[in-house]
Parts: C-alpha cells; sequence; structure tokens
C-alpha cells in the first residue's frame, strides 16, 4: 500500500470517528482526498527540488572556492601592477644612441665637430641616458649624462635640473640646461629627432650649447595653437669660452604639421685665445654678442620642410663678426624611406678694415750662427671673416619605430679663401687656397 493511500485512508478514518462530524457525500469524500493528494504531491515536489540543490552545491563547491580565490589573486596582481605603474611614474629612464662614420677631404674642423680625411668613428658616436624622478606631483629632477667618442667617451652632464610646476601651464627650472636658441636646440645630441645625420652647421656651429642657470616655461593651448613661451639667463664656465650674462626668450607655436619658432638671446664671454691659435699660450679676451633665430617646420608625413634663419650681432667684438646664416630642407616620404636637400649658407657682414687680432710668438734665427730670437708675429683680423654654401643630398631609412639609418653627402664650397666656417683653414695660410670640402657619413640612431 502507498504512502499516499495510506494517508488518505487516515483521514477518512479520523472523519468517521469524529463524534462532531457531519454526514459527507461519496464526491464530497473524493475531492478531500484529491486535494490531500495533491498537497503530498506538492510536498514530494519541494523536497526532490532540496535534494537537488543540495547535490548541486556539493558539486559545485570547489568552483565556487576557486571564484573565491580568483578575485583576490586579480587583487594582488592589480596592486601590484599599481605598485609598478606608480614607480614608473616615479623614476623614468630613457636614452639614446648614435653609431656613426664619417670621412671627409680634405680634413676640416668647425666649433663642435673635427672631420678626419680618413674614415672616423668617432665624430657622430655618441650615447646618452636621461633619468627623471617624480618627487611629488609638482616637482622632479632630471639628469642627462652623455659620453661621446671624439671625447674618449668621458661622461658629461648635459641637463642637471630641478622642475617645479608653478601652476597647471606654468613652470620654473633650475640647474644645468640646454641653450634654447635653435630648433632642435634641446635635441641636437638625440640624431633620431631630425633628418640630417647633424643639424647643419652654418647654424648649429656655436661655441656654447649649455649653461648653468635657470628659466621659466609657460605652455597654453590657444584654440587649434600649442604656445610655448620661455625666458632664461644664467652663465657658463667653460674652459675656453666663460659666458656671462647669458640671457634670452623663444617662443614656439604648433599647430598639426605646422611648427614655428623665434628666439632671441644676448651673452657676453670671456675668450682663450689659444683656441684660435697654435700656440701656447693663456689670453682671454672680453667679447659678446646678441643672437637671434627665427624657423619653421612642416611635417604632414608626406612632405618635410625645415627652414632656419639665424643673425648674430656682435657688440664691438674683437673675436666674432656680425653675421648670417641659415637653411632649407626639403625631404619626401616614401613608407619608410625618406630622401632629402639641404642647401645652407653662412657669412660674416660689416666687415671692419683689417687690424692685428693678437701676435704669435715665434722663434727665428736671423742668419746662420746667430742666436734665435722671439719675434711677435701678427695674427690679422681678416682671419675671422667667412663666407661659404653647402649642399647636402640624404637618405634617411627608419628601420623600426625607434630606430633609423642615415648617409649623407655633404658638399662645401664658395670659400673665397676665407676658409669657410672652418676654424681650422681659416687661421692655416696654406689652406687659403682650398675653396672645396666634402663630407661623407653614415649612421645607426636609436632612442630607447
Amino acid at each position: 500500500m502507498t504512502f499516499t493511500r495510506i494517508l488518505g485512508l487516515a483521514a477518512l478514518l479520523l472523519l468517521a470517528l469524529s463524534t462532531t462530524a457531519n454526514a459527507y457525500t461519496d464526491a464530497e469524500i473524493d475531492r478531500m482526498f484529491n486535494k490531500l493528494k495533491a498537497e503530498n504531491q506538492a510536498l514530494r515536489d519541494e523536497l526532490q527540488q532540496l535534494r537537488s540543490r543540495s547535490k548541486q552545491a556539493q558539486e559545485k563547491k570547489p568552483d565556487e572556492l576557486s571564484s573565491q580565490l580568483v578575485p583576490r589573486s586579480q587583487q594582488q596582481i592589480s596592486s601590484i601592477k599599481r605598485s609598478l605603474d606608480e614607480q614608473q611614474e616615479t623614476f623614468r629612464i630613457n636614452g639614446f644612441l648614435t653609431a656613426g662614420a664619417t670621412k671627409a677631404d680634405p680634413a676640416v674642423s668647425d666649433q663642435n665637430n673635427s672631420f678626419s680625411d680618413d674614415v672616423s668613428f668617432d665624430t657622430d658616436s655618441v650615447v646618452g641616458l636621461q633619468a627623471t624622478f617624480q618627487i611629488n606631483k609638482k616637482t622632479d629632477v632630471t639628469v642627462q649624462m652623455v659620453a661621446r667618442a671624439a671625447e674618449d667617451w668621458e661622461m658629461e652632464a648635459e641637463w642637471a635640473f630641478l622642475r617645479y610646476k608653478l601652476s597647471e601651464d606654468l613652470s620654473f627650472r633650475a640647474g644645468r640646461l640646454r641653450l634654447p636658441i635653435q630648433l632642435f636646440s634641446e635635441s641636437v645630441e638625440v640624431g633620431f629627432s631630425y633628418p640630417w645625420v647633424r643639424p647643419p652647421s652654418e647654424v648649429y656651429s656655436l661655441p656654447i650649447n649649455n649653461f648653468e642657470g635657470v628659466d621659466f616655461i609657460y605652455a597654453h593651448n590657444f584654440g587649434d595653437w600649442a604656445a610655448e613661451f620661455q625666458v632664461f639667463a644664467g652663465n657658463d664656465n667653460d674652459d675656453i669660452f666663460q659666458t656671462n650674462e647669458l640671457y634670452g626668450a623663444n617662443a614656439t607655436l604648433s599647430s598639426g604639421p605646422w611648427t614655428l619658432r623665434t628666439s632671441a638671446s644676448s651673452f657676453s664671454f670671456d675668450i682663450d685665445v689659444a683656441s684660435f691659435s697654435p700656440i701656447e699660450q693663456v689670453e682671454f679676451i672680453g667679447d659678446g654678442g646678441s643672437y637671434y633665430t627665427v624657423a619653421g617646420m612642416y611635417d604632414d608625413g608626406e612632405w618635410l620642410l625645415l627652414a632656419e634663419l639665424s643673425t648674430f650681432d656682435a657688440d664691438d667684438s674683437i673675436i666674432f663678426r656680425d653675421s648670417d646664416a641659415g637653411y632649407i630642407t626639403v625631404g619626401k616620404y616614401f613608407g619608410k624611406w625618406m630622401p632629402h636637400l639641404t642647401v645652407a649658407k653662412s657669412y660674416t657682414k660689416n666687415e671692419p678694415d683689417p687690424y692685428t687680432l693678437f701676435t704669435i710668438p715665434v722663434e727665428v734665427i736671423p742668419n746662420p750662427g746667430d742666436d734665435p730670437i722671439i719675434v711677435e708675429v701678427p695674427v690679422s683680423s681678416e682671419t675671422l671673416e667667412f663666407t661659404g654654401t653647402s649642399y647636402t643630398l640624404g637618405l634617411r631609412y627608419n628601420i623600426t619605430e625607434n630606430t633609423s639609418a642615415k648617409m649623407e653627402w655633404s658638399h662645401y664650397t664658395q670659400f673665397d679663401d676665407t676658409g669657410g666656417i672652418w676654424t681650422n683653414l681659416r687661421f692655416a695660410e696654406a689652406a687659403k687656397g682650398i675653396d672645396e670640402v666634402d663630407i661623407y657619413s653614415l649612421v645607426i640612431d636609436v632612442v630607447f
């Protein structure tokens, strides 16, 4: 007998034995029985559901534990990642490297570089590391160390400054800074940042590149144009050019493919004359002047146009002359390739009448058998005058997003017996007849 039938009979028996029970018809008894049967089935279904849920809960228990552990692991990973991101934001290291080979015909040198008439791997080879430490949201410290093959890989601090953000747009820097007077001044060591093997010497051959001092930089967007204004002041205790009373300002505007820049600066020098002559003497001459530049760049990813002009106004200068210089570069992108052509020119102007710049003590023997005597040989101011034009044909290939290869041929001419921009030719009488110089270069540039 089933459990249902027993339960139904028990209910009927209770009804029959009840002294207060009324008489029930067969139909009423059937309805009551069916109701009890339905309630019993509902209880059985509910019990089955409870058993099924219990079984499923036991089967899912490992997964539930795993689901509890996974979020905890993800939280730990996220915490570690946040910590690493904070460390990266606090301390950053970047670097650059150039490895190159050059050959000149004949050997020449300017204010910054020397070019051998043999294949040399020293002229352009350089490596640099830049570290930035974020002290807090408003203050950071940057140090850039550079080593050059031409200087026996001795490390030198190009940058070493502290920056403080006075506001969202205005910042203050103090320390050793790059002299910001040209379009590529602050990245001139980073060959990857420009199309040439090296920037045109007519404009970028200056006796000073860094200074110790301060600057203020204001950067703000005006509609579609991003503007940056900078003022700076300081000095530099170089062994040859001791720079005093250095100050200036520049402004840069950029929008889309366009970049426009202008600068004005003034400085005075105490110059070691021995740096201009082959004699061993130390005689400092005071000198100085004002330097102005204007530059423009258009780069839309298909064409590259660059132009930069500079002018130097000497203040009753003994060593320097009023001079103008400039270049124009045109480049065309072909995928990863970019051939380019540069024409540059520089010259002195308003040359004064010749005068004795300084004298060189030379030992001579007046007559055979006589004792040697010292004769002061004058060096004319005409050696400071120069003019020249150059043509550079180059090819750049972007190997990867951070590596490029470049090759160039530069032809310098039209010196008019002045030696052009090459200082070794200006002070060598035997070189006065040289009117052409060729330089061949090949480099690999990397940033990381």
